[in-house]
């Protein structure tokens, strides 16, 4: 531990080992970055941590393995339970009842036109 603290100290100074009142929290664009970085690059994740600016690199470990598992997705904000089938049912059915109700209003728009052009076309006969 001791050395892990000399290690931080050499690489960025008395930032490197002060302890974080609150956690860092890095963007979705950052950590793909770091994560191809490291894997184009043949540098460890502690190089490669303390080049970022990172003095946690079991966490860029742990965001380079999610990403082999999930790819890009690893790394979407969602918090919470999943939905259960039920509301998912329940969302499916608004949207089909909100796609329906919008093709009845352009039929319902072109019966409209349709009766329209029709006038017309008596009106000029």
């Amino acid at each position: 531990m001791v050395r892990r603290w000399v290690k931080a100290y050499k690489e960025l100074g008395a930032v490197g080992i002060q302890r974080k009142r609150q956690n860092t929290v890095y963007s979705t664009q950052f950590k793909l970055n770091a994560v191809n970085l490291y894997l184009t690059s043949e540098k460890s994740y502690r190089e490669l941590a303390h080049e970022l600016g990172m003095n946690n690199p079991p966490l860029l470990t742990r965001w380079v393995s999610n990403y082999r598992k999930k790819g890009e997705f690893a790394f979407s904000n969602v918090q919470g339970r999943p939905r259960k089938e039920s509301e998912l049912l329940e969302i499916s059915i608004k949207k089909a009842k909100d796609v329906v109700n919008e093709t009845e209003q352009e039929l319902a728009r072109l019966q409209n036109d349709n009766l329209n052009l029709r006038m017309e076309v008596e009106y000029l006969k």
